[in-house]
């Protein structure tokens, strides 16, 4: 049953007066706490595959406005070469930039090849992609930190994850993946917090785990193939007297285990152009 524009069950609707009132005013817009991750890139023959971009925002939403939603791809990782950069999230009015490649620029940088280039990072989103030394291929990056530079001959590690609560229990996102060794005398990097890919010296590199935006591992040269990078993962947090509502195409689910507030996860957007309303 409708209580109106001063309950909580039914649509807003505005005064007749045009002027609104502040318990109208904070029926139609809602605050809404946001994490929103975009995809990893793959691994290259060296360096490792970098993290995407991570956003952390509180955002003021209007109720009854569609707002966009899309879910970035995780790069794939490709036969000799540096890979693929992974693809940029959107919500609403943020976006969170796609992880870069081997020697490549994006949200976090991709991990550093022999000669040296390490991808840049964008700013609040990552960090660089780890350096090199020596016949050893850098670590992808992060948003939580530069990977260290690692040991002659041996590959570097991703940069580690990003943790939040915002479902209620920590989870682990956007980790870099690790960098390739020279072998045999040296042995691979490990992906970041063990959910970015590991580097393999002698075969495919690993993937990172799926919906994490974390980075795939190095593969060992020029006859095998990067780890895939993981697609990235949004997360919508509301009080528990809202309910939103997604357009076809997203893969959502919603969980009300933090007391007083209901938290939507969303895995994947079919065509990057869905949207979500908030009622």
């Amino acid at each position: 049953m409708s209580r109106g524009n001063a309950g909580q069950l039914g649509p807003y609707r505005a005064p007749i007066s045009g002027v609104l009132s502040l318990r109208e005013l904070q029926q139609a817009v809602v605050e809404a706490q946001t994490v929103l991750v975009a995809g990893g890139a793959s691994g290259g023959t060296i360096g490792g595959g970098a993290a995407g971009g991570f956003r952390n925002e509180n955002l003021q939403l209007s109720r009854g406005v569609a707002y966009p939603i899309k879910i970035g791809l995780g790069g794939l990782g490709v036969v000799g070469t540096a890979g693929n950069n992974g693809g940029d999230s959107v919500l609403a009015n943020i976006t969170a930039v796609g992880g870069g490649k081997e020697g490549t620029a994006g949200g976090s940088g991709g991990g550093a090849t022999l000669a040296g280039n390490q991808g840049a990072a964008t700013a609040g989103q990552g960090c660089a992609g780890g350096n090199v030394t020596g016949n050893s291929g850098g670590g992808g990056g992060s948003p939580a930190e530069t990977p260290a530079t690692p040991a002659v001959n041996f590959g570097g590690n991703g940069g580690q994850a990003t943790s939040t609560l915002i479902a209620g229990t920590a989870t682990k996102l956007a980790a870099g993946g690790g960098g390739n060794g020279n072998w045999p005398a040296g042995g691979p990097g490990l992906g970041g917090s063990g959910i970015g890919g590991n580097a393999n010296y002698a075969g495919d590199g690993q993937s990172a785990v799926a919906n994490t935006g974390s980075g795939g591992g190095a593969c060992g040269g020029p006859t095998f193939k990067g780890g895939n990078g993981a697609d990235g993962v949004g997360y919508i947090r509301i009080p528990d007297r809202f309910t939103i509502t997604f357009s076809a195409g997203v893969t959502s689910s919603m969980s009300t285990s933090v007391p007083g507030y209901k938290v939507y996860t969303i895995t994947a957007t079919a065509t990057g152009s869905e949207t979500f309303v908030i009622s």
